[in-house]
């Protein structure tokens, strides 16, 4: 199992390149997700599908940056 911050740096890269496989493959087989609007969705598959709809329609081009730091 690798680091949090190896983590955040996998699921900014799919992101980025709007991979939608290698993104939901960031999230366990049975994980939940909290969309922006409130859903909740369960599975990697649905997980995918939501992102794909987004990473089609609002969320085209959008970049994600992560910055792990020590809380203050």
């Amino acid at each position: 199992m690798g680091s949090l911050e190896e983590l955040l740096n996998r699921i900014q890269d799919a992101w980025n390149r709007a991979d939608i496989a290698a993104y939901a493959a960031c999230y366990a087989e049975d994980a939940g997700y909290v969309s922006r609007a409130g859903a909740l969705v369960v599975g990697r598959e649905a997980i995918a599908n939501l992102h794909r709809e987004a990473f089609e329609g609002p969320l085209a081009g959008t970049q994600l940056k992560f910055s792990v730091g020590a809380a203050a």
